[in-house]
């Protein structure tokens, strides 16, 4: 699944307190019109449950993607680099 910069961003901010204090807590945000812009991206791609107070919920689906994405990152680069090995 891809996700723009801004909502990578805050998709490492909420994995940061959910592996520090499990805790969904809506992250500091300069405009909160963007931060709700990316929650709802989040929750159409079934990351998270938002409710109407801007609070939210993990899904497993989250914490399994921010589990395995430095995996599935080396994974993509290694295929890339193998295609340019003779």
């Amino acid at each position: 699944m891809e996700f723009t910069k801004k909502t990578q961003k805050l998709m490492n901010q909420i994995y940061k307190e959910y592996q520090a204090n499990h805790i969904q807590s809506f992250p500091e945000a300069e405009n909160i019109d963007e931060i709700a812009e990316n929650l709802d991206e989040l929750e159409n791609a079934g990351y998270i449950i938002t409710y109407n107070d801007y609070s939210f919920e993990l899904t497993p689906a989250f914490i399994s993607f921010m589990e395995n994405r430095l995996k599935n990152t080396i994974i993509e680069a290694t295929d890339l680099i193998a295609k340019f090995i003779p």
